[in-house]
């Protein structure tokens, strides 16, 4: 028997928004966070902008330092104040650990990243032992640095005993880790699953893509109007930083505790295109990309104009043509759905890309809304030709009837993820 699964609680610490009420407010209201980064400028980035996702001194460290993880590095307290926002959002409470004689078995984690500790490698650890130091790393140098380190502490925080990992596939990293919960929940082997991305903001990390010239530079002097996804005048993208973190659960155990339920995962699809036919490194294999499309639309049953609205990857590259051209290929009789970019606002956060753009995909499905895609008035002139203004909000557009919602995320190394979601009827 295959269960189905549901979404019960949404975290989130993204850029300009310090919890799920102010993300959804600045999606709404259009408010971009893309800020000048005077230390990229001191670096001598060509980019000098980012979207930063800021741990609030009021609202985020009294939980730090209830669970002693104030000197935690940056990607571990975003895991854990997004995962405990969601964990409380489904309406659970943190467990006391002196009462507890087993954990909770039936209650897993899995959270995607690129690259994890790299702020505190690089600020201290490297540092440290390049002048003869290892011995005053202390204990907790490993924990804090090591890949698992966020899901380790957040598991360990809520007493976890179920499937317990982080993952990475480069920018799918996220909604491949819902994908994977979804699919831990759908045959049996746990109620509930925690899911989610994050990745914090270093230099470290952008450098590599500033070297690339895949970062936007030519709008160091307005930040705004930097991260352009779908514009003729897209120079590249806006990195960006954070955390987003999902409840998922068994329908028939939400039903029974009486939960709010923000939607339904139908299922969807993970591929790659093996870096042939146009696939590389940084550019997917577009026939790939069809076929995790196919994939999600033929697991779920889900015609493809039964999709009211997709939240692309579009990340303001020369890609983005590409990705609207494929998805175009579905429809064959004119109809085209809603389709926009949360990277428009809050750039590109990389290994929680996926979790923050699905968050942003619930809020809107649930409450039928569609966010603007900034700064794509000047629409790309091959997306022109095969989607036209009206496919692409330039404002906020209620659209209530909303019922299925696509989200989708590609990746470095040729890597594709596709997933469905429909709103919840009780009926």
């Amino acid at each position: 028997m295959k269960n189905r699964v549901v979404i019960t609680g949404m975290g989130v610490v993204a850029p300009g928004a310090a919890n799920l009420r102010q993300f959804d407010n600045n999606l709404k209201n259009g408010i971009s966070p893309v800020t000048f980064q005077a230390k990229l400028e001191q670096l001598q980035f060509n980019c000098q902008v980012a979207a930063v996702a800021q741990i609030d001194e009021q609202e985020h460290m009294p939980v730090l330092y209830e669970h002693q993880l104030e000197n935690a590095s940056d990607f571990i307290k975003l895991t854990v104040i997004a995962g405990l926002a969601a964990w409380h959002d489904a309406g659970f409470v943190v467990p006391n650990k002196e009462e507890l004689s087993e954990p909770d078995w039936d209650t897993g984690l899995i959270i995607g990243s690129i690259w994890s500790g790299i702020d505190y490698i690089s600020q201290s650890l490297t540092k440290m032992v390049d002048d003869g130091q290892t011995r005053k790393l202390g204990s907790q140098s490993i924990p804090i640095s090591m890949h698992t380190g966020s899901t380790a502490h957040l598991s360990g925080i809520l007493a976890l005993g179920n499937r317990c990992y982080t993952m990475s596939t480069a920018c799918a990293s996220g909604l491949d880790a819902l994908l994977e919960g979804y699919n831990q929940i759908k045959f049996g082997e746990a109620k509930r699953m925690l899911v989610g991305g994050v990745e914090c903001a270093s230099p470290y990390i952008w450098a590599g893509f500033d070297s690339l010239k895949a970062l936007v530079k030519i709008y160091n002097n307005d930040p705004t109007h930097a991260s352009r996804p779908m514009s003729a005048t897209a120079r590249g993208f806006v990195p960006g930083s954070g955390a987003g973190v999902l409840v998922l659960e068994n329908l028939e155990d939400a039903l029974a505790r009486g939960a709010h339920i923000y939607a339904e995962v139908l299922g969807g699809t993970s591929n790659t295109g093996g870096q042939v036919n146009k696939g590389s490194m940084t550019m997917p294999n577009y026939n790939a990309v069809a076929r995790c499309i196919d994939g999600a639309l033929q697991k779920t049953g889900i015609e493809p104009n039964q999709i009211d609205f997709i939240n692309g990857h579009l990340t303001a590259t020369k890609a983005d043509p590409f990705e609207i051209a494929t998805w175009r290929s579905f429809y064959k009789n004119g109809y085209f759905p809603h389709i926009n970019s949360t990277k428009s606002m809050v750039g590109h956060c990389l290994g929680a890309a996926g979790a923050i753009e699905t968050i942003a995909t619930i809020l809107q499905l649930t409450q039928g809304y569609i966010h603007a895609s900034l700064n794509s008035e000047d629409l790309h002139p091959d997306i022109a030709k095969l989607i036209s203004h009206k496919h692409i909000p330039q404002q906020k557009t209620n659209l209530p009837d909303m019922q299925i919602a696509a989200k989708c995320a590609f990746g470095f190394g040729d890597i594709n993820s596709c997933v469905l979601f429909k709103k919840w009827n009780e009926n």
